[in-house]
């Protein structure tokens, strides 16, 4: 790995952690709206793109736009906390589907490449959240799920 990509990591773990905790203080503010935007201006600046453009995307083309698995597990990153701000405004039928988004992120990380232990973890946890049958079958299959 070369300095660039210890780089872009370390920077990229450093805002991810940075808008957890400004989300923690939105939600319990109440303040959705200000929380959707934190997220967007943190994937762009993390992803070059507002991850809203990749909301038109199914998650195998979201993926081979981004073209490397760290930056299509950090855009499932972004999709969980997005559905956890929706959750947290009683969307909960929307805070699934985002739940669901991610995970199929995350499935496409780990087919090309994403072995670290942070996609593991976010794909067990996510896992537990939702149901498999409610995934799509390259989804299942990706994860070992058929």
């Amino acid at each position: 790995m070369g300095q660039l990509d210890r780089d872009y990591i370390v920077r990229a773990a450093k805002a991810l952690g940075a808008l957890v905790a400004r989300l923690m203080g939105l939600k319990a503010r109440r303040r959705f709206e200000e929380a959707r935007r934190e997220i967007g201006a943190t994937g762009t600046a993390l992803l070059g793109l507002d991850p809203a453009v990749f909301d038109a995307m199914d998650p195998p083309s979201a993926a081979r736009l981004l073209a490397d698995p760290r930056r299509v597990a950090l855009l499932a990153r972004l999709t969980e906390e997005q559905a956890r701000v929706d959750d947290a405004e009683g969307l909960h039928d929307r805070a699934q589907a985002g739940l669901s988004r991610a995970l199929q992120l995350l499935a496409e990380a780990v087919a090309v490449g994403c072995t670290d232990d942070d996609c593991r973890e976010a794909v067990a946890r996510l896992g537990a959240e939702v149901a498999p049958d409610s995934l799509p079958e390259r989804c299942r299959t990706l994860l070992g799920a058929d």
